[in-house]
């Protein structure tokens, strides 16, 4: 993903750094913004409000997600 929309300064720490599939870092400060536990999901950014690259990253989160069983 080329661009995020972040709009927020709350930032969650995950207990287990091997769920994250994504950092981000702002202002010296690096993060979590994508994280993934069996087939849940959750993003730190606005995917609806990152324009393409947030529809694609939509779009390819649901495409894996339909393929767990």
């Amino acid at each position: 993903m080329s661009a995020a929309y972040f709009a927020n300064a709350y930032v969650c720490w995950p207990n287990d750094n091997s769920s994250v599939l994504a950092w981000t870092t702002h202002q010296g400060a690096r993060f979590a913004s994508v994280v993934r536990t069996a087939n849940t999901v959750g993003v730190q950014f606005h995917p609806e409000k990152s324009s393409v690259s947030g529809r694609g990253f939509v779009n390819g989160v649901i495409a894996e997600l339909l393929q767990c069983k």
